[in-house]
């Protein structure tokens, strides 16, 4: 399984560039049911649309981040998301002890190289 972690979700959703191109000429070589996410890349996105629209207390200012907040859920309904349970956390555990206390999430650079996306 190749499991795509927040920075290669982050090119896919701007399809235009070249690092976007590359990515998904790459997963064009497995079938669909071999790719993945998880839900801390799904949290890490919403989260970031979250904060912008928070961010401005201005309705009208707020407009173009609940747009785009919307096609995140338009987009990731497109994909598998692997969930965060306790097999995961303690896995999580286990390899990533760089992590700050209290941090839930991680850099999946280990996920990411076996799948040959570094």
């Amino acid at each position: 399984m190749i499991i795509l972690d927040t920075n290669h979700i982050s090119a896919l959703q701007y399809r235009e560039t070249p690092k976007a191109f590359a990515l998904q000429a790459r997963l064009e070589t497995f079938s669909p049911d071999e790719v993945a996410t998880t839900a801390i890349t799904i949290e890490e996105q919403t989260r970031g649309w979250l904060g912008l629209i928070r961010r401005y207390p201005d309705v009208h200012r707020q407009v173009v981040y609940y747009e785009r907040l919307v096609r995140l859920f338009d987009f990731f309904a497109e994909w598998q998301g692997l969930p965060f349970n306790q097999r995961a956390a303690d896995e999580f555990r286990a390899n990533f002890k760089w992590v700050c206390p209290g941090s839930h999430a991680a850099h999946a650079s280990t996920s990411s190289a076996r799948a040959g996306f570094s």
